[in-house]
């Protein structure tokens, strides 16, 4: 959080908790934390800098990320409403379900603390990679809409870039053992490969 505002307490930079920047060919926007007023504020800018990514040729792929999923399998806490109709609206305008020549490609979220994978939900594939934090999810033994894979087991996504060929790789990655394991599975190992092909 931020210092508290003149005057006030609580999280000084509501609203402008997020940003973006490019690295080679790919755009990366945060998402802000659903603070009252925050998605709707964020999604009309994001619109903004989406935009201008689709229509730079220097620009291969659009890939936002925050703390709070848009999709989970994890019922209780998990995906907000807010950031799911935020993301859907602008999956909508900027992905290749929207247009052949769509960017944006992927959504990756946090706060669950496990792995899943969501096939594009308005043209936008989701992650969650729960990289951290106190115990696992059970994901309450439900399975959302769209889920194509999910474990319980801490890990991380890591991504590589081919500028020449024009190719984004996401990989989700074992993470380590945490006390009380509930799925197995071996440290580094590369346990899902996405490939996107601008």
């Amino acid at each position: 959080g931020c210092p508290p505002p003149a005057g006030g307490s609580g999280n000084g930079c509501r609203g402008e908790d997020w940003g973006w920047f490019d690295v080679s060919g790919v755009r990366f926007i945060s998402i802000p934390e659903p603070w009252p007023g925050a998605l709707a504020d964020w999604q009309t800018k994001a619109n903004t800098i989406m935009s201008a990514a689709q229509n730079d040729p220097a620009i291969d792929f659009i890939v936002s990320y925050g703390h709070r999923p848009a999709y989970s399998s994890q019922i209780t806490n998990a995906a907000w409403p807010e950031t799911k109709a935020a993301i859907d609206a602008l999956g909508d305008l900027y992905s290749p379900a929207a247009r052949a020549d769509g960017k944006y490609i992927l959504n990756v979220g946090h706060h669950v603390h496990g792995l899943e994978q969501f096939s594009p939900q308005h043209g936008v594939v989701h992650v969650g990679n729960g990289g951290g934090g106190q115990g696992l999810t059970t994901f309450e033994n439900n399975t959302a809409p769209g889920s194509l894979w999910k474990l319980r087991h801490m890990g991380l996504v890591r991504g590589s870039y081919d500028a020449v060929e024009s190719r984004l790789t996401v990989q989700i990655i074992c993470g380590p053992e945490f006390p009380n394991p509930r799925d197995a599975c071996t440290q580094g190992t590369v346990l899902r490969t996405m490939v996107f092909d601008a």
